[in-house]
C-alpha cells in the first residue's frame, strides 16, 4: 500500500523578496485534504490551522513588500513569535497532522512560501548547540516535487 500524503497548504508574509536578507513575518497552514494513492478527500480549510506572526530577524524591510502584508513590523519586534520556537512549533503540528503519513507543502506560487519556510528552519542559528546535527529536520522531496509540489515539513532524523 502506498504512504498516505497529506496536503497543507502554507502561505508566508515576508518584509522582501529573499529570506536572510529579509524577514518572514508571518505564516499560516492549513490541512487542504489527503491522497492515498486513489482517492483524493478535502478537508475544511479551517479545520486544522496553524498561524504564527514572528520577531523580524533583520532590520531591513522593503517598503511596498511590508505594505502588502499589512502587518506592523514595529509591533512584531517587541511581540512576535520567535521565529525558532514558531518553527519548531510548526514542525510539531505538522507531525500531529500527519500521523506517518508524508507531509506535502502546497501554495501559490509555492517557491515564494517554501524558501521562507526552509530557509528559516534550515538556518545555522536555529540548530541547538548539543548534537547540532543529529537534531537539525531533514527534509525531502515529494513525489508531485516536479508539477511544484515539495514535500516541505520536517521529519526527526533516524
Amino acid at each position: 500500500m502506498a504512504l498516505k500524503d497529506v496536503y497543507i497548504s502554507a502561505d508566508i508574509e515576508a518584509d522582501g523578496p529573499i529570506p536572510g536578507r529579509y524577514s518572514m513575518l508571518a505564516f499560516g497552514l492549513a490541512v487542504a485534504g489527503s491522497y492515498d494513492g486513489e482517492t483524493f478527500a478535502r478537508r475544511a480549510p479551517a479545520a486544522a490551522t496553524f498561524y504564527r506572526e514572528l520577531k523580524p530577524i533583520s532590520d531591513e524591510f522593503d517598503v511596498a513588500a511590508l505594505k502588502v502584508s499589512g502587518l506592523d513590523r514595529a509591533l512584531l519586534a517587541r511581540a512576535g513569535a520567535d521565529p525558532i520556537a514558531a518553527m519548531h512549533e510548526a514542525a510539531e503540528w505538522v507531525r500531529t497532522q500527519t500521523a506517518g503519513a508524508r507531509p506535502v507543502m502546497v501554495g501559490y506560487p509555492v517557491v515564494f512560501d517554501w524558501m521562507f519556510v526552509h530557509g528559516r528552519a534550515r538556518h545555522e542559528d536555529d540548530v541547538p548547540t548539543e548534537g547540532a546535527r543529529d537534531a537539525r529536520p531533514r527534509w525531502t522531496e515529494g513525489p508531485a516535487a516536479g508539477a511544484g509540489v515539495v514535500a516541505a515539513y520536517p521529519q526527526r532524523a533516524r
